[in-house]
């Protein structure tokens, strides 16, 4: 296989060439003619409560297959594949869509995007984000995507504002067999001999296919994808698992799927100043901070990230999902899962003096120079389970949907000083700076009901009610519990919580679609939906070294500030979504679609225009945005 990358006049000397191959060893009988294989679904609680289905459902969605993606995917991230969509825009990071990537819809940013595979939420219940690295080579165990825009019908997980990307996995009873994949890339820089080639990608995967044996399927695969990327310091060395085992009775069918990536990357998260993307040499330079001189235009310093900054994370994934058939018109659908994530990420932190560090009297140290060329170690760690039951009773024509998500979600954060000179006699490298643990819960219950009025006219209401939960305890500083004040002059925090934050959300949903002919139909959709702050909109606890403080509103008296730990200065961002359209089938081999949409969305939580030392915008409320 040969995989040709060309990005236009910003790149054009600058392109990525894959030369691949595929060996399949057939390790049992042939498969069945498709006219005598029984016919077996595996369980997926996506089809009846976010799936959209083309021509019935009254939402703008777009969908790609394995078919469609498969002949031009090699190793580059999910994003990179997916803006060949409708309203999607990506970047990355690293410059060679290996590593971190990003992506908008509509204009807004991942946070606002609701990420699920399988139905199972993924994105961040603290941060929002989805780190779409935490998936290496993921998308050869994809059967199909399915892009809603909008609110859509995302009735649990993150609040879909942009848009919803769902992830279904493959059916596997009709492949049978070992396959081995092994590939190499090369790119072109542009700044040498220009018919130079440097390698600097390379990939290894095997995966492993039963069929259907006694009621039973396996599957399996391993890969590797290694990358030197294209900026300085950008490798991304990445691993990939997922193992599935199925079995069918007759009303029951049930899937175990083990999923994870573990990865060592190099950090690469800043921009560079706009005139240095023209210069071969300085586009791929990795800078950790730079700054212009009062004109604005030239650069008068800069430094480049050094080699000690990396990041090592895995997070593996555990589900089990079951479609029980209780009659001919009921059927049960369940998603019972468990992730969790473990992971650093070390940074420069050489502008750190002794007070960020905590390194003062205050907590047993004594320094008369503040300590140099520090390397920062950040670690989270992850914990989350969760059911999502689904029930579904087809009365008639109609279909009545209802179902709960119930999740908790445990986290824990600590800093420490991986590596500085000068630092005191007495230090211990494993005490920590920082260090404090989050808590989300979050339960939901919704039901919908599609009413068929004649073959022509269908109707759509859905209710949604949500509950969020927000807690941080536990927060030291060295090995001191901090404390604040309340409102009313209490301390608060140490071993306790410093706050504990609920939202109640309800979203309804209408929707209406008009079926002309089995070619042509037209929709109408209204929505209305809510997305709570992120934890750091709450507070920066792991920034707290240098100064980040609670967003609360507070009061001062005479020195002291006074936290009113109820009152969060973030309010929650509200959408409503009104959409019309229609889906053209024409001659049977084109499918098109149109849409107009209008967004009334208040309260969004922007950026400001500063950056926090990650490159990360801090975001304030806005009453209005159309």
């Amino acid at each position: 296989m040969l995989n040709y990358s060309y990005g236009g006049d910003m790149f054009k000397k600058s392109f990525f060439l894959a030369i691949c191959f595929a060996v399949t060893f057939t390790a049992f009988a042939s498969e069945e003619a498709s006219d005598t294989l029984k016919k077996y679904t595996l369980p997926s609680i996506t089809v009846t409560s976010t799936r959209a289905i083309r021509g019935e459902t009254p939402v703008p969605f777009s969908e790609i297959s394995y078919s469609q993606f498969s002949p031009i995917y090699t190793t580059q991230d999910i994003p990179r594949l997916l803006s060949q969509m409708p309203s999607i825009i990506t970047f990355s990071q690293s410059g060679n869509d290996i590593g971190y990537s990003n992506l908008t819809m509509r204009g807004f940013n991942q946070r606002r995007i609701s990420v699920l595979i399988n139905g199972i939420p993924q994105n961040d219940p603290e941060d929002h984000n989805v780190y779409w690295i935490d998936f290496p080579d993921f998308l050869p165990n994809v059967q199909q995507i399915q892009i809603q825009r909008g609110a859509g019908l995302n009735n649990y997980g993150q609040a879909a504002i942009g848009g919803s990307i769902n992830f279904n996995t493959g059916n596997y009873l009709n492949k049978q067999g070992i396959k081995i994949f092994s590939g190499i890339g090369w790119q072109q820089f542009g700044y040498d001999d220009e018919t130079k080639y440097h390698p600097n990608v390379s990939k290894f995967a095997v995966e492993f296919s039963s069929g259907l044996i006694n009621n039973y399927a396996f599957y399996g695969r391993l890969s590797k994808i290694n990358s030197l990327g294209y900026r300085n310091h950008s490798y991304a060395f990445l691993n990939s698992y997922f193992f599935s085992a199925s079995r069918f009775d007759e009303n029951l069918s049930t899937q175990i799927n083990i999923f994870g990536g573990p990865l060592t990357d190099g950090l690469v998260y800043n921009g560079l100043p706009k005139d240095y993307i023209k210069d071969y040499k300085k586009r791929r330079l990795n800078l950790s901070y730079w700054e212009y001189d009062s004109t604005g235009k030239i650069v008068t310093f800069s430094v480049e990230r050094r080699k000690q900054e990396i990041e090592e994370f895995s997070q593996p994934h555990y589900e089990i999902l079951n479609e029980w058939k209780i009659s001919s018109s009921l059927r049960f659908l369940s998603a019972l899962f468990y992730y969790t994530g473990d992971g650093y990420f070390d940074y420069d932190a050489s502008w750190a003096d002794t007070n960020m560090l905590r390194l003062t009297s205050e907590y047993g140290y004594s320094l008369n120079a503040n300590p140099t060329g520090t390397i920062f170690r950040a670690f989270v760690g992850n914990k989350q389970g969760g059911w999502i039951p689904r029930i579904v009773w087809t009365h008639g024509e109609n279909e009545l949907t209802a179902g709960l998500e119930l999740r908790l979600h445990r986290s824990e954060h600590w800093g420490k000083i991986r590596y500085a000179e000068l630092l005191p006699e007495n230090y211990d490298p494993d005490s920590k700076v920082y260090s404090n643990n989050g808590v989300r819960d979050i339960f939901s219950a919704f039901a919908r009901e599609k009413l068929v009025l004649n073959k022509q006219l269908s109707l759509f209401f859905e209710g949604q009610l949500t509950y969020q939960r927000y807690g941080l305890k536990n927060e030291k500083a060295r090995d001191k519990y901090v404390y604040f004040k309340d409102i009313n002059g209490n301390l608060v925090g140490g071993d306790k919580y410093l706050f504990d934050i609920k939202y109640l959300f309800f979203n309804p949903r209408l929707g209406v679609n008009y079926k002309l002919n089995s070619d042509i139909n037209f929709f109408g959709f209204v929505a209305y939906t809510s997305r709570e702050p992120r934890m750091h909109n709450l507070y920066r606890a792991e920034d707290s070294y240098f100064g980040a403080k609670p967003q609360f509103e507070f009061k001062q008296v005479g020195n002291e500030i006074l936290f009113d730990f109820s009152k969060p200065i973030s309010k929650p961002e509200k959408l409503l979504d009104i959409e019309f359209g229609t889906n053209l089938n024409l001659f049977n081999t084109i499918e098109a679609n149109a849409n107009i949409f209008y967004m009334d969305y208040k309260d969004e939580l922007v950026k400001t225009g500063r950056l926090d030392i990650f490159g990360n915008p801090v975001e304030e409320n806005i009453p209005k945005t159309r």
